[in-house]
């Protein structure tokens, strides 16, 4: 998502809720919860995504509270991802 294309948000949880389709944002207490929808088996996966900011992992609290406009660009990978020995 080239987010310039779109109407931009002030906070990053309307961001996901508006566009991006393939994530759920759940909110627990004052913790975020994202799921990400498993395409292939129509389904959601059960564990939570890996979040990464310029290549670098962070937790969905820490990216919830990013000034969207701040934000380029987002991608979504609606799958499991393998790096070596570890799957996200």
């Amino acid at each position: 998502y080239m987010l310039d294309d779109y109407t931009r948000f002030p906070v990053m949880e309307e961001v996901l809720r508006e566009y991006v389709s393939e994530v759920w944002v759940r909110k627990r207490k004052d913790d975020f919860i994202l799921k990400v929808v498993d395409r292939i088996n129509g389904d959601v996966f059960d564990e939570e995504p890996l979040v990464l900011i310029d290549g670098v992992p962070v937790t969905t609290n820490e990216m919830m509270k990013m000034n969207p406009i701040l934000v380029k660009k987002l991608d979504v990978i609606a799958g499991r991802f393998f790096a070596g020995p570890v799957t996200y």
